[in-house]
């Protein structure tokens, strides 16, 4: 007997014998939660479009980069040795809107560029990938797909690394050909051996190496094992071009063998997603001033505390940094331009950003962001 499933005839002894393909049974369709990734394809960028840098002197080895959830890594952080920045680029593939660019500004060079290596990623909490059965004899295989251009060709390298039990496995892909999306997908065997923690920290993150020194290069894949120091099955290219890139999109990990059509999400949910992390409150808009932000009450030590609830429960208690300046009106006082200098007793919930001076105990007042561009971070990222 067949049956027709997205036009296709199947028969029964297909079914039985399991040799149905995603491609047969369209399951992009299906909806569902296969993608483990956050924000694959890259339409959330909270922190804003503009370009960060690693590597050069002055800027960390890591860093947070426009879109949500993604990572730019360098381990040179020796200064002028190399520079790399980021960049969050409209230019995509057909059905994307986002991608990001990793761009060698300054190509690695010094005594440190053997032992170094330069990445992007994305780290998965722990919690959320226990359906993966790492540790046992029923641990489940992986497929990473994603999108990918460069403006070299070669092999290049992509990573996953298990921080629990430190243990990492990579395998290679190529890029055939030069300033061209070209759509990859690789399977990686699931880990019989590490187990991932139940907890909130980082339990896995997918990686795609940019370059690698001589002492990071290996001439084979790897089986997942202890990580060590040849790690990358890649041609490194990049170094070898002036301006060189690695751009990005549509990332996707999902358990299985087969690379299934790739999971959109709408952009709340993205957003929601992605505010577990990280959280940016801002006016909203680069000409909007005085934008309130809520009403509270002051103390007897004559601190105002503003009393916060965030938009999403976070991973952890988090940071809070601030930019730019904030209007405080009360009755005692009027407006006063203040500087916030404590975020007092934060949960994963909520917490109180206090203003030093000049209050009445009691007395109501009004919190703003006073100037077009003022804006506060709370960050509970991986």
């Amino acid at each position: 007997m067949a049956i027709t499933i997205n036009g296709s005839g199947i028969t029964s002894s297909e079914i039985a014998d399991g040799s149905i393909t995603a491609a047969d049974l369209d399951v992009g369709q299906l909806g569902g939660r296969r993608n483990m990734k956050i924000k694959g394809a890259m339409q959330v960028a909270q922190r804003g479009a503009d370009s960060k840098t690693v590597g050069a002197a002055g800027s960390p080895a890591a860093v947070y980069v426009g879109p949500d959830r993604f990572l730019m890594y360098n381990t040179i952080t020796t200064a002028d040795q190399m520079s790399a920045t980021s960049s969050y680029e409209t230019d995509a593939p057909e059905g994307f809107n986002n991608s990001f660019k990793y761009l060698l500004t300054v190509n690695p060079t010094g005594d440190n560029y053997t032992d170094s290596y330069g990445d992007i990623r994305q780290y998965i909490e722990a919690q959320n990938l226990q359906h993966l059965k790492f540790g046992t004899a029923g641990a489940k295989s992986l497929t990473f797909s994603f999108w990918v251009k460069s403006n070299t060709t070669g092999k290049f390298a992509a990573w996953l690394y298990q921080p629990n039990a430190t243990r990492d496995i990579t395998k290679s892909y190529t890029i055939n050909s030069a300033n061209t999306w070209e759509y990859k997908t690789i399977t990686f065997d699931g880990d019989v051996s590490g187990v991932i923690n139940n907890n909130t920290n980082v339990g896995l993150f997918v990686g795609l190496n940019a370059w690698a020194g001589t002492n990071y290069i290996r001439s084979t894949d790897s089986d997942w094992d202890t990580i060590g120091g040849t790690r990358y099955n890649t041609s490194s290219t990049l170094l070898e071009t002036s301006n060189g890139y690695l751009q990005t999109t549509g990332w996707q990990l999902e358990v299985g063998s087969v690379a299934t059509p790739f999971e959109h999400r709408s952009y709340g949910e993205e957003l929601a997603l992605c505010q577990r992390y990280y959280q940016r409150w801002d006016n909203d808009a680069s000409t909007t001033t005085n934008a309130a932000i809520g009403v509270t009450g002051m103390t007897a030590s004559s601190n105002v505390y503003f009393g916060l609830v965030y938009k999403q429960e976070m991973r952890a208690k988090p940071s809070f940094t601030s930019s730019g300046s904030f209007r405080v009106w009360n009755a005692t006082q009027g407006a006063r331009t203040m500087t916030p200098d404590e975020f007092f007793n934060p949960t994963r919930h909520g917490g109180r950003i206090r203003f030093s001076g000049g209050a009445t105990n009691g007395e109501a007042a009004l919190l703003a962001l006073e100037q077009a561009g003022t804006y506060f971070d709370l960050d509970a990222e991986l």
